[in-house]
């Protein structure tokens, strides 16, 4: 009777311990669970690879990082000198920025497949969003004054990566947003 009563409350302590049970991130206070990442993607989606072909990005690690980009960069441009942009200047920027092209044509150009059309916007608003903190260093903003007194918790299930607090960025490799539990096959250069 002893042993299961150890057990049940063993069991009950670990659940405990995991509070953040199907959580992907949680971003500046706010929670994105496993299934809002999910939601992002189609049967379709491909990592994205990077510019030189040498690394790639899994789908689910690559939402959670745009999903803390675009908070974070809409934090440090609330903190700039010129402050956040208004709705109005941001809808413009997004029409300078798509130029008359789709969402889903110009994130395909950057290489990104397989999403949803509301992940598409994101990454549409996080590349307006670096556009302008860009444009706040080259008007001579000092950003790094900002960023040394900017408050930006992040914490994310390892699963999709790690946090770098220090660089601000998301950390993760090919196997990143794999359950453990499956073996990823290798693809070879070469086949029989």
């Amino acid at each position: 009777m002893a042993v299961a009563a150890a057990l049940v409350l063993g069991v009950s302590g670990l659940t405990a311990c995991r509070t953040n049970v199907g959580s992907a991130a949680t971003i500046d206070g706010h929670r994105v669970s496993e299934s809002d990442v999910a939601d992002y993607l189609t049967s379709s989606a491909q990592p994205l690879k990077s510019s030189d072909g040498t690394q790639s990005v899994a789908p689910k690690p690559f939402v959670v990082d745009i999903l803390i980009r675009q908070r974070l960069y809409r934090k440090i441009l609330q903190a700039s000198p010129t402050g956040a942009p208004t709705s109005g200047q941001l809808t413009t920027l997004r029409r300078q920025y798509l130029a008359g092209s789709s969402t889903k044509a110009t994130v395909e150009r950057l290489g990104v497949k397989g999403y949803r059309p509301s992940f598409d916007s994101a990454i549409v608003d996080v590349q307006v969003l670096a556009s302008l903190l860009n444009q706040e260093q080259q008007q001579g903003a000092d950003l790094s004054a900002v960023l040394k007194k900017l408050r930006f918790p992040v914490s994310v299930n390892p699963r999709y990566g790690t946090w770098d607090t220090k660089n601000l960025r998301l950390v993760s490799d090919a196997k990143a947003g794999v359950p453990t539990f499956l073996r990823l096959q290798t693809t070879s250069s070469t086949q029989p």
